[in-house]
């Protein structure tokens, strides 16, 4: 292998595994969901573009060994910087940040990282020399590598700390070898210093009254515990997920459900807090199973819980299962449970959105005894309830009305819903006679909370207003979780995007498809179709990732290291896709070829909606998506020519913001996966129509 490949690799290698950092660290320091995801994202692929733009123009001078060098200095520091970050944005953990200062700061720190990135491209076909079909296919090589070892580091646990200490000394020393400079070696000295110095930083960090007790990375989270007084919280990606001790939460989440149940046996809990655990013990169950994905969460869960806490797990009627709820909802058909209780927040990211769809509740009535109950909780506000609200709370509880025969609900304070196939008794008097009847002891759940919680007046104005909120919430048009973005944009004073998205519904579309033919004007010039054509490069792969990410997600669970290889898959597939057409002789007339791959990528998008059966079709699929856009990339370079393959390169990142922007945030939660196909198709389209006007 040569030297310049081997530099090309470790380009697209590293570039991939800053960019997953950088996506983790910035996550967490937001405590955001999906938008926030999709702003860093967003902005670190624009990041890229302007660099790959600016790497075009310096045409003089050799800039890639020191791009390599700069990178390596600057990466470790971008662990410091978000730690300041958080400090002067958030005061508490789990604060809501405003969408502005998310934006600002992920350009601010993505910055000075994303474009050299970006410039690493045009630089690399221009001072190796290479041409731009090898250094895209290398490039992808690296990424697909990088992809997955840094899947694998983190599910065996190796801290990002340690990934990007690794990460910036490859960087340097791959600088060093490439300026032939080894007095810059002493570099390697900053990696070292900040290593030592993290943890000074990480306590000087901690919210005011809280001190950092532990800070671990899980496969599907960065995990923190903060300890206060006698209570110790527990947050993942920046967010809340319980504190312990919190007994009066803890009760009440467990006694309401219980007193709808009239003989409760077995009981299934999903997620949060195991000391539900010792509320559910009090009464003469069987068994008790208790829900848990994340090893890491488990393992906190038990080290944190006093010595009595943690024989109540041992308890030989607690089943302690780590796997996912829908995974075992589909597997463990055995037993059927008297009480389903799904104690996770609400559909706020597109993962939780799983456990809110009407596939997800079909298992649950499944695994219901014929007089069992399932329970979840919601958002709640006091008093007057927003639209944006009302609608995402509408949404699941018309998906459960499609599920269940009988559903109740809780005054809006306590934000309870309740679903079973047999009828639901909901009269004070008799739940506090249930409950009294039993002999449970509480500290904190008395008879009045029952009353206070099924009060007629309360309950029928709840369902006053959420009856016609909203659509039903499925798997392939996941609308509970747009409507908590929206809210989640209403409290940051986003008023304008909720009036886009919920100012009709096939309005957004309309605007969409507009948006689409006055950019394909805009280029119809014969000299820039193939700019729009790179354009809808990155709009249709990045776009269909999106889909193929969601879908899979929805099906088969957030397990990360698959997805890792789904993602694997595609560049691995891009690897290919660049360096066939030069293999095969495509390049010796890559207009016509272009023409013929833009049919394919039509009729590809077009029949993907019913092909997605299996899990080997995800990885075929994603592969495919890969390879055909690596074709197309490397055929619209050889119609470009050398000098004009990064104003490409940064048009196919223009267009994969737009693809995650629209597709994954607004199209799919609106109208589902099959309008995204159709939207996607018609992307192509315009490409394909432009591209036929300039032959």
């Amino acid at each position: 292998m040569s030297k310049r490949t081997i530099v090309v690799i470790v380009f697209g290698f590293s570039a991939i595994v800053l960019q997953i950092l950088a996506l983790r660290l910035l996550l967490t320091a937001s405590s955001g969901n999906e938008l926030d995801i999709v702003v860093t994202l967003s902005t670190w692929l624009l990041t890229t573009s302007l660099g790959s733009l600016i790497g075009t123009r310096l045409t003089k001078g050799a800039f890639l060994g020191k791009s390599f060098l700069i990178l390596g200095v600057l990466s470790p520091l971008l662990m410091i910087f978000t730690e300041i970050l958080r400090i002067l944005l958030v005061e508490v953990p789990g604060e809501i940040i405003a969408l502005s200062d998310t934006l600002l700061t992920s350009l601010v720190l993505l910055l000075p990282i994303g474009a050299l990135v970006g410039a690493q491209f045009p630089l690399c076909v221009r001072e190796l020399p290479e041409s731009p079909q090898r250094v895209y296919a290398f490039e992808s090589l690296g990424a697909f590598a990088g992809g997955l070892l840094f899947t694998s580091l983190i599910l065996k646990g190796v801290k990002t700390e340690v990934v990007l200490f690794a990460v910036s000394v490859l960087l340097m020393v791959t600088g060093v070898w490439l300026t032939r400079k080894k007095r810059l070696l002493i570099l390697l000295l900053i990696p070292f210093v900040v290593m030592n110095i993290k943890d000074t930083v990480l306590k000087w960090t901690s919210p005011p009254n809280m001190v950092l007790e532990e800070r671990m990375d899980s496969p599907y989270a960065e995990v923190t515990l903060y300890s206060s007084g006698n209570q110790k919280s527990l947050y993942t990606s920046g967010s809340l997920y319980y504190t312990y001790p919190e007994p009066q939460t803890e009760e009440t989440k467990v006694h309401l459900p219980m007193t709808m149940v009239k003989n409760p046996e077995r009981v299934l809990i999903i997620g949060g807090s195991p000391l539900l655990l010792r509320e559910a013990l009090k009464y003469p169950l069987k068994e008790v199973v208790f829900l848990e994905t994340d090893p890491v969460l488990i393992r906190v869960a038990k080290e944190v819980l006093s010595e009595e806490d943690r024989r109540i797990i041992e308890n030989p009627k607690v089943r302690l299962v780590r796997e996912d709820a829908r995974v075992f909802l589909k597997t463990d058909t055995e037993k059927k449970y008297d009480l389903l209780l799904l104690n996770l927040p609400p559909p706020s990211t597109a993962s939780l959105n799983r456990f809110y769809t009407v596939e997800f509740f079909r298992m649950v009535k499944e695994r219901l005894s014929p007089e069992g109950v399932f329970c979840l909780k919601l958002a709640t506000a006091s008093g007057y309830i927003s639209n944006t609200l009302r609608l995402a709370n509408g949404s699941v509880y018309r998906t459960l009305k499609d599920v269940f025969p009988f559903v109740e609900t809780t005054s809006e304070e306590y934000g309870l819903f309740f679903a079973s196939e047999a009828p639901l008794l909901v009269e004070p008097a008799h739940l506090i006679d249930r409950f009294l009847s039993r002999g449970v002891s509480t500290l904190y759940f008395r008879p009045y909370v029952i009353e206070d919680a099924f009060s007629v007046l309360k309950t029928e104005m709840v369902k006053n207003t959420l009856s016609e909120a909203g659509f039903v919430n499925s798997d392939s048009r996941p609308v509970a979780y747009l409507y908590n973005l929206l809210f989640w944009a209403e409290i940051q004073g986003m008023k304008w995007v909720v009036g886009v998205l919920t100012s009709g519904s096939f309005t957004v579309l309309l605007l969409f498809v507009v948006l689409v033919v006055i950019v394909a004007f805009a280029f119809s010039r014969k000299k820039k179709v193939i700019n729009y054509l790179a354009l809808s490069i990155g709009f249709s792969t990045m776009a269909l990732t999106v889909v193929l990410i969601l879908n899979y997600q929805s099906f088969y669970g957030y397990i990360y290291e698959r997805v890792g290889l789904l993602i694997g898959a595609f560049m691995l597939g891009a690897f290919f896709g660049a360096i066939l057409p030069e293999r095969i002789g495509l390049l010796k007339n890559p207009h016509q070829r272009l023409l013929l791959f833009e049919v394919v990528m039509m009729v590809f998008v077009f029949t993907l909606f019913f092909i997605l059966t299996s899990e080997a079709v995800f990885y075929t699929v994603s592969f495919l998506a890969g390879l055909f856009g690596a074709v197309e990339f490397s055929l619209a370079a050889a119609v470009v020519g050398r000098q004009q393959s990064g104003i490409l390169y940064a048009l196919d990142l223009s267009g994969a913001i737009l693809g995650a922007t629209s597709i994954g945030l607004v199209i799919i939660p609106l109208y589902g996966v099959l309008v995204a196909l159709v939207f996607i198709g018609l992307v192509k389209i315009t490409s394909f129509v432009l591209l036929l006007g300039r032959n």
